[in-house]
């Protein structure tokens, strides 16, 4: 079954998000915030609070009433504050919990979570948290429905290098092809750094040589 962000909101189950690293997971609690913004701006009908859970320093709840007041002041416009209060205490906000996997410790922060769906205030909401696939069997959010992010098709990879590359599409697909890379271009983020080299391809034979260009780019100064 694929869902989409609007069937993923209005259901009343909590979500965690998995998939390889690299998938989008990040990008999706991003964008999906960003969307929520838009429509809560003219309806106010559900509105995000977004925690990359990187900053997670043992006590969760401070961490959510940090990131409320942060969002209260900050975000879309003068009334998004208000609004955002009064959401919470009526079961209408979302919480996007980024990174489970970058807490630490996995299971002690994944029991904090599973916590806060019981709490006085934070229970009536909603919680989406993502978390690598390899780490998912750790974590105990024995509540929260699995959601897997999938790998990109080669229609979908051909699709996005015609968005992104018009004319040049067909040629990079090709060298994809060819370099053996298309398990690679599955991926959103990888694809994106493909398609961003374009011509400097010609240089890239294997999978290999595609790692080191990653590394490269990243790390050097």
């Amino acid at each position: 079954e694929l869902l989409g962000l609007e069937d993923i909101v209005k259901r009343k189950e909590n979500f965690v998000i998995t998939g390889e690293p690299g998938i989008g997971k990040s990008s999706f609690l991003r964008w999906a915030g960003i969307q929520l913004c838009k429509k809560g701006k003219e309806s106010y009908e559900i509105l995000p609070v977004h925690l990359y859970l990187i900053k997670y320093s043992g006590n969760l709840t401070d961490a959510l009433d940090k990131e409320v007041e942060k969002h209260s002041k900050e975000l879309v416009d003068k009334g998004y504050g208000a609004n955002l209060e009064a959401q919470l205490k009526k079961g209408g906000v979302v919480f996007l919990l980024d990174a489970l996997d970058e807490t630490g410790d996995v299971n002690d922060a994944s029991k904090k979570i599973e916590g806060l769906t019981s709490d006085p205030v934070y229970g009536k909401n909603k919680f989406i948290v993502s978390v690598r696939t390899n780490i998912y069997g750790s974590t105990s959010l024995p509540d929260f429905q699995e959601l897997k992010m999938q790998l990109f098709s080669e229609n979908q990879i051909k699709e996005y290098l015609t968005l992104k590359l018009k004319e040049e599409n067909e040629k990079v697909y090709q060298k994809i092809i060819a370099f053996s890379l298309l398990d690679f271009a599955r991926l959103p983020l990888m694809l994106k750094f493909i398609s961003d080299l374009r011509g400097e391809l010609e240089g890239i034979k294997n999978k290999a040589d595609l790692y080191g260009r990653v590394l490269v780019d990243n790390f050097s100064e």
